[in-house]
């Protein structure tokens, strides 16, 4: 095993392995614990977010105002529970990538595998392929990923409105989820879950229900768009 995931470990001295003496006195192979490690490496690398994990963690999420510090804390919250659902929507620019982006990481780390899906791009694919044997191949790949990340849920250029496409597909994808109760989901909207219940209320309706308390709405209000202040 080498040094290719970045980790070193002083047990196996990266073979992946060690011996030890079973009860029949021979000695037999068993995985060194650095394997769940090394699994979570390569799974932070393959699910999109490589260059996100880098820069958005739990510590690099600021608090100065006291709404970002109840959205830490209930990131945390959720990292520490068995919760199935995170929702967060609302103001642009207010760090809900940053804080999804970072409970992705800390879930991953015991070396579950995790998918990211930026909503816009992968809808608009899924829509040209939606008669191909590929739509449901890629739908597939996001509704059985142990942990799923939607990026700006209904995203659309200014002015328009989600398209029936839109909606059936992220309710098909979300209620096959969010009916199994091994697989977490975290989703990121520029819409308050009241807008999603007004968008489709079997959808909106989906999320409300299975986020419960892990789900947060930020008040509209530009000066919280830290992207837009230079903050």
């Amino acid at each position: 095993m080498n040094l290719k995931d970045g980790y070193n470990c002083p047990i196996c001295k990266n073979k992946g392995n060690i011996a030890y003496l079973g009860k029949n006195g021979k000695y037999t192979l068993k995985s060194c614990e650095c394997t769940v490690m090394r699994n979570a490496i390569r799974n932070l690398k393959a699910s999109g977010l490589n260059d996100l994990l880098k820069t958005c963690t739990f510590d690099r999420f600021e608090t100065p105002q006291p709404f970002q510090k109840g959205i830490k804390e209930l990131a945390l919250e959720f990292c520490k529970s068995n919760g199935r659902c995170f929702f967060i929507g609302g103001q642009s620019g207010c760090g809900k990538t940053h804080i999804c982006t970072a409970i992705m990481s800390d879930l991953m780390k015991n070396g579950k595998s995790g998918n990211y899906l930026k909503w816009r791009e992968v809808v608009t694919l899924l829509k040209s392929v939606i008669n191909e044997t590929e739509y449901q191949t890629k739908m597939n790949s996001f509704k059985k990923v142990k942990i799923l990340y939607i990026d700006d849920l209904f995203k659309v250029q200014k002015g328009q409105n989600p398209t029936s496409a839109d909606v059936n597909i992220a309710f098909e994808l979300l209620d096959s989820r969010l009916s199994d109760s091994n697989l977490i989901t975290l989703i990121s909207s520029e819409f308050s879950i009241t807008e999603l219940i007004e968008i489709d209320e079997a959808t909106g309706g989906r999320i409300y229900e299975h986020a419960g308390n892990f789900g947060i709405s930020i008040d509209k209000d530009s000066t919280r768009n830290y992207r837009l202040n230079g903050k």
